[in-house]
């Protein structure tokens, strides 16, 4: 069992475990609400403060209440209006640590239109990006610092190899960085050989770049010239580059 609050305290939630899954919904309500979604036969959660210490808000279809603390405002779940038998519960995770919750699969359903889950089961795949480096620790501080990564988990002398994996926590794609106690590799990038991230709001992109400067970074004009329009380019101490770009990024082929 794993417990949550709302940000007060007054609304303790109660569910069976860590989900496999949390579900990110894009219509107009849970957009606003920012909530990820676990979801939870009725009877499988305890809700302490509920009815007593809440408010709820029913709209379109009428066929569920989502359900605040009315002290703090906290999203704490949704409940079917005229629960099923097999009915199910929606907990917004939020209010649980992270620690808690650990890194499951992060899922985006389309509530706006399609009223499907976007990645539709057919991209299961998850992204790892190798990288050898001269100093392991000195490394992890820097991109956790600089890009706001969370440590997923490390292994020491795995047949003679140390590493630590950095992601954001539910993410799709993650870093490993590895040092060879044996036989070591040295670092040998290329100018071209980027890590992208795309920063559209100008503020978190001005913000993010000045992380980068505090957690050593070196600014460095890019190769590609194409970079320097609407980014910037950093270089860590193994000459590995990564461009914070001030704009969108989205998989949708051009037409």
């Amino acid at each position: 069992m794993i417990t949550g609050t709302c940000h007060c305290g007054t609304v303790e939630i109660e569910v069976p475990g860590p989900p496999e899954a949390l579900t990110l919904c894009n219509c107009s309500s849970c957009r606003r609400y920012g909530a990820l979604w676990a979801y939870f036969p009725i009877e499988a959660v305890r809700i302490t403060g509920h009815p007593e210490h809440t408010t709820e808000y029913v709209w379109g279809d009428k066929t569920l209440r989502t359900v605040r603390c009315r002290y703090c405002g906290c999203i704490t779940h949704w409940e079917p209006l005229q629960p099923l038998v097999d009915s199910k519960l929606g907990v917004n995770m939020r209010n649980f640590h992270p620690d808690e919750i650990g890194t499951p699969r992060l899922r985006r359903f389309d509530g706006a239109e399609s009223w499907t889950y976007l990645d539709a089961e057919r991209h299961p795949h998850h992204l790892r990006i190798a990288r050898p480096v001269s100093n392991l620790e000195r490394t992890v501080e820097m991109y956790c610092s600089g890009l706001c990564l969370d440590e997923l988990g490390r292994f020491l002398d795995h047949e003679g190899f140390d590493g630590v994996m950095l992601g954001e926590r539910g993410g799709g794609h993650h870093l490993e960085f590895t040092r060879c106690r044996t036989h070591p590799v040295s670092p040998a990038p290329t100018p071209e050989d980027l890590l992208v991230f795309y920063l559209p709001d100008a503020e978190e992109w001005k913000q993010a770049c000045r992380r980068m400067l505090e957690s050593g970074f070196t600014e460095v004009a890019p190769f590609n010239p194409y970079w320097a329009s609407r980014g910037r380019t950093f270089e860590d101490p193994d000459r590995y580059r990564v461009v914070l770009q001030q704009t969108a990024w989205s998989n949708v082929p051009a037409s």
